[in-house]
């Protein structure tokens, strides 16, 4: 997934069964009495969230092979709705797993009320918490590319048809990308807090390039809502009630530069990473989005759940900021291709003239 490559080994060629509840992945020591394995049933909850991670990138993204065909909005529509009930399927497949994901945010209160007795369940919960959100931005970011695909363009008034699907498109997209978003603060929140917590809190998450790329995802689906959110306000202000979940997750955006920032210096790609975002952060906003058109760092609210527990606020130290021109060390082939970016890249030639 994280290097755009097709699945391996395609779905249908599966015929295992899912390991049963007593079977003993963990531990040196053979249990007496056969009893549920707190492994085990991470392994099954993990197996069957990668199952459907298949079929969304199968439907959704033509298996990475350049492969899909054309779909009409009212197409992708359907395979989203189609993707969200698996999902709630498989949320409901959980409790007799005795697993659960977080559905908010987390806060330095969420984690300072975990227990080390329960170290091993609250670390499985929080990596299946941070795989099913990034899923949820898998499934509908496809919406969120079609409303960027349409940022700027003037669309005919005189055809109904048109006018008709751009109608659903809206109602559906906006929706679509709310949820889009709200997974990516969820993720944002969690590998932020877990990162700046110390002693065996800080071991919660899983390996670092999982959560490096979960959070760079995240922290552009964010960038990508707010341009979106920009195009459709600047030609009516009055539609900007309907994107108020995009200025709430601004101050997510700059948790992710700084949770980055910390997940592991003196890593080269994670470096590459912060200093893209921080380049990010530096457009300016539509006046919609924020006063006298600040830019990410400008908002002046304070990160969510932090002030009592870091005293952050969304204006990050000078050693986040990048400069205008992007370092010609900025490589990221190791996350994806070359093309991936090109929209953000046009944003900050265009933001550069600003």
């Amino acid at each position: 997934m994280t290097f755009g490559r097709p699945s391996m080994i395609p779905e249908g060629y599966l015929r295992l069964e899912l390991p049963a509840a007593t079977l003993q992945v963990m531990g040196q020591t053979p249990q007496s009495t056969p009893a549920p394995q707190m492994d085990t049933m991470f392994f099954t909850a993990t197996i069957t969230l990668y199952n459907l991670m298949y079929k969304i990138i199968d439907s959704c993204y033509g298996q990475n092979l350049g492969l899909e065909e054309f779909r009409t909005d009212s197409d992708l529509v359907t395979l989203i709705l189609k993707g969200e009930e698996q999902l709630d399927e498989w949320r409901s497949s959980l409790g007799p797993l005795q697993m659960s994901v977080y559905n908010t945010p987390l806060s330095p209160h969420d984690l300072e009320n975990m227990d080390v007795e329960n170290k091993l369940m609250e670390r499985f919960i929080i990596v299946l918490s941070v795989r099913y959100h990034n899923l949820q931005i898998l499934l509908h970011r496809p919406l969120l590319e079609k409303f960027l695909d349409e940022c700027g363009r003037v669309t005919p008034s005189n055809n109904s048809k048109f006018n008709m699907d751009r109608r659903m498109l809206q109602h559906m997209g906006i929706s679509s990308i709310e949820t889009c978003i709200t997974s990516a603060m969820v993720v944002i929140s969690m590998i932020h807090t877990v990162i700046m917590s110390s002693g065996w809190r800080r071991d919660l998450l899983g390996a670092w390039n999982y959560s490096l790329f979960y959070t760079f995802n995240a922290g552009l689906v964010i960038f990508a809502a707010t341009h979106v959110a920009h195009d459709d306000c600047k030609s009516d202000t009055e539609r900007f009630s309907r994107w108020k979940f995009v200025e709430k997750a601004l101050p997510y955006f700059n948790m992710a530069i700084e949770a980055l920032q910390n997940l592991d210096r003196g890593n080269r790609v994670v470096e590459r990473c912060v200093s893209y975002l921080s380049q990010l952060s530096l457009a300016p906003l539509s006046p919609a989005l924020a006063s006298n058109g600040d830019s990410y760092h400008d908002t002046g609210e304070s990160l969510p759940n932090e002030s009592a527990s870091h005293g952050a606020s969304v204006r990050l130290p000078n050693s986040f900021m990048a400069p205008r021109q992007m370092p010609m060390e900025i490589d990221l082939s190791e996350f994806m291709l070359d093309t991936d970016l090109d929209f953000f890249n046009r944003q900050m030639d265009v933001n550069h003239h600003y």
